[in-house]
Parts: C-alpha cells; sequence; structure tokens
C-alpha cells in the first residue's frame, strides 16, 4: 500500500510530532496521537476504501511489547455511528506474526495479521467491535506504527 520509505518518512514524523500514552488495563495500553493529518494519504486510503469524504476519526498509534487494546478500548473510541468504513494502515519498520487486529462482528471474527505497509479496510457497526493482540516478549525491540481512519460510509 505504501513504500518503505514513505513508512520511514511517517514514522520519523509522528516521533517528531510526539504520542501520548494510553493506559487503562480494561480497555489497552498504547501511545496516541489523534492530531497529526496527511491530507493526501487519507485520500489515497479514502480511495482505497471507496469512500469520499475527509476521515470522521483519526489515529495514529505507537504499539511495542505489552501493548495492547480491548474491546471495550475500541467501544470508548470509535466514532458514535451506527455504520462507518474503517481504513487501517500498518507503517512499522517490518513485519511480526504478533500484533494482529481482530474484528468481531456477529459471532464472526476477521483477523488482520500484522503487515508492514498493508491496509485494511473493514466495514464497520456498532453491534461490532475490535481488538489488538498483545503484543507479548516475542516482539522484542520491534515497534508497530498503524494509522486507523474512521469514515461515513458515503460510497462512490
Amino acid at each position: 500500500m505504501i513504500t518503505v520509505e514513505r513508512a520511514a518518512v511517517l514514522r520519523e514524523r509522528l516521533d517528531r510530532a510526539g504520542f501520548r500514552a494510553y493506559d487503562i488495563a480494561d480497555r489497552g495500553r498504547y501511545e496516541v496521537n489523534t492530531t497529526e493529518r496527511d491530507t493526501a494519504l487519507f485520500e489515497l486510503l479514502a480511495a482505497r476504501a471507496q469512500v469520499t469524504g475527509q476521515p470522521i476519526d483519526v489515529r495514529w498509534s505507537r504499539c511495542r511489547h505489552g501493548d495492547y487494546e480491548l474491546p471495550k478500548g475500541d467501544l470508548r473510541t470509535r466514532p458514535a455511528i451506527a455504520e462507518w468504513v474503517e481504513v487501517t494502515l500498518d507503517f512499522s519498520a517490518g513485519s511480526t506474526e504478533y500484533g494482529q487486529i481482530v474484528w468481531l462482528e456477529d459471532g464472526q471474527a476477521t483477523v488482520a495479521p500484522q503487515k508492514a505497509g498493508a491496509a485494511t479496510v473493514m466495514r464497520r457497526t456498532s453491534a461490532g467491535s475490535r481488538y489488538e493482540r498483545y503484543l507479548g516478549i516475542h516482539v522484542g525491540d520491534k515497534v508497530l506504527y498503524r494509522l486507523r481512519l474512521s469514515f461515513a460510509p458515503i460510497t462512490r
């Protein structure tokens, strides 16, 4: 979805902009930035998701060993609308077999592996939930970077 070079520039830019710690035991632990904007990247991801307009929610995250997000965290941070399209871009320096994202809807689970440079598009409803699997000791010093955009479900 994005080049290795573009991902490196994004990581550097976000590291400079800064993250704030999010750490509530029954919701999640990770670092987040909700203020940075990248209009060109947002437009590229909107086209991939086949939606129009600007995102209604923007969350850049940085995760390390010990970080996670539970469904209760998703319930507290997602858009307060009945339906939306969620695009997640992984711009990490490398891939691991850990840190998968899991969406739950109608008793079904959809799992996206952590893959550097990949983008995942999910149509979400208020009945579903999402969580990000715990990053255990096996990830070592790897750091996962993700951008999550939510769009109102206006399709092209």
